[in-house]
C-alpha cells in the first residue's frame, strides 16, 4: 500500500540496518525539535562516558541554574550531588530539563560550552540541516533540525551506544520519591517499541522519535508538527506498523463505507471509527471467507506462559449456538459486542455498541439473537445452476435456453411471510443465439405482500450455438413477422 496520509508537518520512516527511507514527507524541512533535542544531549553524554571522560558513578553538583530550569523536571535540588546514572535516567525517561542542564554543565563547564559539543557532533555525523542553541530544546529561530537528521542521529545513538540506548525503553523512573512515567506512550502500545523521545512546544507542535525492532528489521520514525499528543502516537504507530493501511484497504474492498482505522487494537481516536452495520458485514465476510480461522473464536480459554485466561465473550457460556465473536470496551465506546450464532441453516450476527455495563451488552445481544431466531427464518429458494425457467431463443441450434442463478439464493423473512412468496421472471422476448453459459439473460424477483424483497440475475445455465448463416436469416425473418403480428394485436 501507499504511505499513509498523516496530519503532520513532516515525517520520515527509516530502516536502520540498510539506511532505507521507506516513507517521508518534508523530511528535509527545518523543524523546531523541542525536547527531541535531548537525543543529541544524550549522544554527547554517552560518548563522554565511552571515552572515559566521565563515568556513570560520578557525582554532579547541581547548580542554581539547573535547579531553576523550567519545563519538564526531574526535581533535583541546588547544592546536592546526584550521580550521572540518575541524571541520565532523568533526561531519558522523565525528559528533565533540569537534569539536562546539570549534565551539560558537568560535561562542558556550561550549557553554552555543551552546545558547542552538540554542534560539533552534529557536523561529525553529517547532520547538515541541524543547528543547536541550547541543550533542552527551547524555541529559538536558530535552533532547528529536520526529521531526516533526527532519524540519522537516532540510528547513530542506537548503533554506537546500545547500553545507553537501553534506558529509553524504561517505562518509569523514581527520584526523591517522585515516580514519573516515560512520556513515550508507544512503549505501552507496542512491545517492540524500545525508544526514543517525545517533544512539544507551541511552535514545534507534538513531536516524537520512535523506534521498534522486529526480527532483523529496525525502524525509526520521526513525526513533527502533530496537532495533539494522541495524534503523534497514532501517526508514529501507523508509520511503524503499516498494518493499519492494509486494514483500511480491506475495509474499502469490502465496501465498509463508514469505517476508518487509525490503529490495530482499538485505541480511542476521533478518526478511528466504524458502524454497527459495517462491523456486521465485516464479521459475515470473516465467517464466510475464513471458516478455519473463525473456528478459534468459539474457544472459551487460552493458556500462555502458564497464565490461563478466559474468552471475554461470556455468551459462549450462555448459549451453545453462539460461536463468536469479539468484545470491546473503552470509556468513550462503552461496552460493545459482536456476537454470532447458527441454528440449522440460519446464522445471525448481532452488533451492540455503547452499552452501560458488561452485563447489559450480554443481555442485549442475547435478546437480539433470540428475537431473530424466534420470529424470522431463512430459507433456500433456489439452488445454484438449477433450472428455474426457460426462455425462447431465436437463431439457435436449440429453440430454448434453461435459466437459473449463479449462486444459491437464500432469503430471510418474518416466518409468516414465506407463505405468500412469489417469483417473477423478467427477460426480453428477443433473445438471440449464440448464448454462452453464464450470460445474464434477465432477473428474478421474489415478492411477498406486493413488495419486492429480493432480486437476483437470471443466467443461462447452458450454451446455445447459433444456426448457420441461412438459418439465422430465416430466424430473423420469422421474428420480424411475429413482431408485426404482435403489433397488430396490440392495435
Amino acid at each position: 500500500p501507499k504511505a499513509p496520509k498523516l496530519n503532520l508537518d513532516s515525517y520520515i520512516l527509516l530502516e536502520a540496518s540498510t539506511n532505507t527511507v521507506i516513507a517521508e514527507f518534508n523530511s528535509d524541512n527545518q523543524i523546531s525539535p523541542a525536547s527531541m533535542t535531548k537525543v543529541m544531549s544524550g549522544y554527547v553524554i554517552a560518548d563522554q562516558i565511552a571515552t572515559g571522560a566521565i563515568s556513570l558513578d560520578d557525582k554532579v553538583l547541581i547548580s542554581e541554574k539547573a535547579w531553576k530550569t523550567g519545563g519538564s523536571k526531574m526535581f533535583i535540588e541546588a547544592g546536592k550531588r546526584i550521580s550521572v546514572r540518575d541524571l541520565l535516567s532523568g533526561i531519558v525517561i522523565q525528559s528533565g530539563n533540569d537534569a539536562t542542564v546539570a549534565m551539560a554543565e558537568y560535561v562542558a563547564g556550561s550549557e553554552e560550552g555543551f552546545v558547542d559539543f552538540m554542534n560539533a557532533y552534529a557536523s561529525e555525523l553529517g547532520l547538515s540541516n541541524t543547528l543547536f542553541q541550547n541543550a533542552v530544546g527551547w524555541t529559538d529561530p536558530n535552533h532547528f533540525s529536520s526529521a531526516k537528521d533526527l532519524a540519522h542521529l537516532t540510528k547513530a545513538l542506537i548503533n554506537n551506544f546500545p547500553n545507553h540506548y537501553a534506558a529509553y525503553k524504561e517505562k518509569e523512573f523514581t527520584f526523591s520519591d517522585i515516580r514519573q512515567l516515560n512520556r513515550n506512550k508507544l512503549l505501552w502500545r507496542d512491545d517492540t517499541v524500545d525508544g526514543v523521545k517525545t517533544g512539544h512546544t507551541e511552535s514545534a507542535g507534538y513531536c516524537l522519535i520512535s523506534s521498534a525492532k522486529r526480527n532483523d528489521m529496525r525502524l525509526i520514525a520521526v513525526v513533527a508538527g502533530s496537532p495533539s499528543e494522541n495524534e503523534r502516537l497514532t501517526s508514529s504507530q501507523r508509520l511503524l506498523e503499516g498494518f493499519v493501511d492494509f486494514m483500511n484497504a480491506y475495509a474499502s474492498e469490502l465496501g465498509l463505507s463508514n469505517t476508518l482505522f487509525q490503529n490495530a487494537v482499538g485505541w480511542t481516536d476521533p478518526n478511528h471509527f466504524s458502524s454497527a452495520k459495517d462491523l456486521a458485514h465485516l464479521t459475515k465476510a470473516l465467517i464466510n471467507n475464513f471458516p478455519n480461522h473463525y473456528a478459534a473464536y468459539k474457544e472459551k480459554e487460552f493458556t500462555f506462559s502458564d497464565i490461563r485466561q478466559l474468552n471475554r465473550n461470556k455468551l459462549l457460556w450462555r448459549d451453545d449456538t453462539v460461536d463468536g465473536v469479539k468484545t470491546g470496551h473503552t470509556e468513550s465506546a462503552g461496552y460493545c459486542l459482536i456476537s454470532s450464532a447458527k441454528r440449522n441453516d440460519m446464522r445471525l450476527i448481532a452488533v451492540v455498541a455503547g452499552s452501560p455495563s458488561e452485563n447489559e451488552r450480554l443481555t442485549s445481544s442475547q435478546r437480539l439473537l433470540e428475537y431473530g431466531f424466534r420470529f424470522f427464518a431463512t430459507q433456500k429458494l433456489i439452488a445454484k445452476d438449477l433450472e428455474v425457467t426457460i426462455a425462447k431463443v431465436w437463431g439457435g441450434k436449440m429453440d430454448e435456453v434453461a435459466l437459473g442463478t449463479n449462486e444459491d439464493i437464500f432469503l430471510t423473512l418474518p416466518r409468516a411471510d414465506f407463505k405468500n412468496i412469489k417469483a417473477n421472471y423478467k427477460f426480453k422476448n428477443n433473445i438471440q443465439a449464440p448464448i454462452s453459459e453464464g450470460d445474464v439473460i434477465g432477473d428474478i424477483e421474489f415478492m411477498t405482500n406486493e413488495r419486492v424483497v429480493l432480486s437476483a440475475p437470471l443466467i443461462a445455465i447452458e450454451s446455445i450455438e447459433a444456426k448457420g448463416f441461412f438459418g439465422r436469416i430465416w430466424a430473423r425473418i420469422v421474428f420480424w413477422i411475429m413482431s408485426l403480428f404482435s403489433m397488430g394485436q396490440n392495435d
